[in-house]
């Protein structure tokens, strides 16, 4: 048998099996369907609207609204949180967030208030209506938050320009 028939014969296969098993292994990723997304992670307690799910042994998260504005009717919108570099589920459609929300826009100030609670309002970047806005935090930083404006005189330029991870809205008729 020549030298290249044994190359072809042996070494090429266990290479390739080789290599498909150290790319699967750099790779990562663990696949998971959306339907192993069915454990709760947070259920509110009084409010409505949402809910939190993870999938057993996944750090990431799915954030559900269920009908987020005034007359939504039977609307469902969704937040993949990706985390620890894992895959978005086969067969998700809504939006994906790849780690936390660094950059975050405001535009209620309700929101403002919730993410000064939790300890994170420097992430605050963008605000709806800034003289409406009573935060010290935000309001001594008006040099690093930007005023988006409000109602339908949105600045859409700024707020591109903020390239915020995350827009909170609110939703009325």
């Amino acid at each position: 048998m020549r030298l290249y028939d044994v190359i072809r014969k042996y070494l090429l296969p266990i290479v390739a099996l080789v290599g498909a098993v150290l790319f699967g292994a750099a790779c990562g990723e663990q696949r998971v369907g959306l339907e192993e997304f069915s454990q709760k992670v947070y259920a509110p307690r009084y409010a409505v609207g949402f809910e939190i799910v993870e999938a057993e042994g996944h750090a990431s998260t799915i954030l559900l609204s269920h009908n987020p504005w005034q007359g939504a009717g039977e609307t469902c919108n969704e937040l993949l949180v990706v985390r620890n570099g894992e895959a978005v589920p086969d067969g998700f459609t809504g939006s994906v967030l790849r780690g936390d929300a660094e950059r975050v826009v405001c535009l209620s100030s309700s929101y403002i208030a919730m993410i000064d609670a939790l300890g994170a309002v420097e992430r605050i970047v963008g605000v709806s209506g800034m003289e409406f806005i009573a935060n010290d935090y935000i309001r001594s930083h008006r040099d690093r938050v930007g005023d988006i404006g409000y109602d339908g005189h949105l600045n859409y330029e700024l707020l591109v320009a903020l390239e915020a991870d995350l827009v909170l809205l609110y939703g009325v008729n």
